[in-house]
C-alpha cells in the first residue's frame, strides 16, 4: 500500500498533483508545511509538537487539498511526534486520501522509513474495542504469558 508520496528534495509538484477543492474552482495550490519552522526546533521529540502539525494537515485535507510536509533541517524524530502528526490521519481520513494528498519531501532515507514504519504500525494497530479487549482477556488470561 502506498502510505503518501515522496519527493526528492526541492522538486516541485505538477499541476496534476493539485487537487480541486470540492467547489468546482481552480484547484488550490499544495499547502507547504515546513516542521522545523512550526516546533521552531530540529528535533520532533514531543506528541505535542506532533499535534501542532496534525491540525494543519487536517484542515487541508478537509479541504480536499494536497500538502507537501517538508522535513528540512529536522535532525530527530520519534515515533510519538510521527504518530501524532501523520498516524493520526490514517485515523480520520481514509488511506487512499491521505496517499493522495500528502507529500513528504526533504527527509533523509533513514528518516522516510522510519515513517513508514511507524505509520504501518498505526494501520495494522487493532481500531475496534471490543476486538482490543478479548485480545487483552485472552493474553491475561493464558497461563503461559508471564
Amino acid at each position: 500500500m502506498i502510505l503518501f508520496k515522496l519527493s526528492k528534495r526541492n522538486n516541485k509538484p505538477s499541476m496534476s498533483s493539485m487537487s480541486n477543492n470540492g467547489t468546482g474552482e481552480s484547484p488550490l495550490p499544495p499547502l507547504e508545511i515546513f516542521i522545523d519552522e512550526m516546533v521552531e526546533s530540529a528535533c520532533c521529540l514531543i506528541s505535542e509538537d506532533g499535534e501542532l502539525i496534525y491540525g494543519q494537515l487536517e484542515r487541508a485535507l478537509k479541504q480536499n487539498r494536497s500538502i507537501r510536509l517538508s522535513f528540512r533541517n529536522v535532525d530527530t524524530v520519534l515515533a510519538g511526534f510521527i504518530r501524532q502528526s501523520i498516524g493520526k490521519l490514517y485515523k480520520k481520513f481514509k488511506p487512499k486520501k491521505v496517499a493522495e494528498l500528502l507529500e513528504i519531501v526533504d527527509t533523509t532515507e533513514h528518516q522516510m522509513n522510519y515513517i513508514e514504519m511507524v505509520v504501518d504500525n498505526v494501520l495494522t494497530e487493532p481500531r475496534d474495542t471490543r476486538r482490543r479487549r478479548k485480545l487483552a482477556k485472552a493474553i491475561l488470561d493464558d497461563p503461559f504469558i508471564f
